[in-house]
């Protein structure tokens, strides 16, 4: 691992410290969680995997309607109506 040194409000450390202790690890092991959430949430999709799931999804479920496709529509209006 490599050693590096950041600043923290006296808010945010406290709150880290008391998470730490919570959590039984260190504060480093929750800044390093946090780092690692906060840069894998804006990661670029594997557009590949998504559209495997995709297809591997598609045709699983069923609403019981036959004319599904055909009115799509229609139904969305009535949903929709008051």
């Amino acid at each position: 691992m490599v050693r590096t040194q950041v600043q923290l409000s006296a808010e945010l450390a406290e709150a880290v410290k008391r998470r730490a202790e919570a959590e039984k690890v260190s504060v480093a092991e929750i800044i390093r969680r946090a780092l690692d959430g906060a840069l894998t949430q804006g990661a670029p999709l594997d557009q590949a995997r998504v559209r495997a799931r995709a297809a591997a999804a598609a045709g699983t479920f069923g609403s019981g309607v036959a004319e599904i496709s055909s009115r799509h529509d229609e139904f969305l209006a009535e949903a929709f109506e008051p």
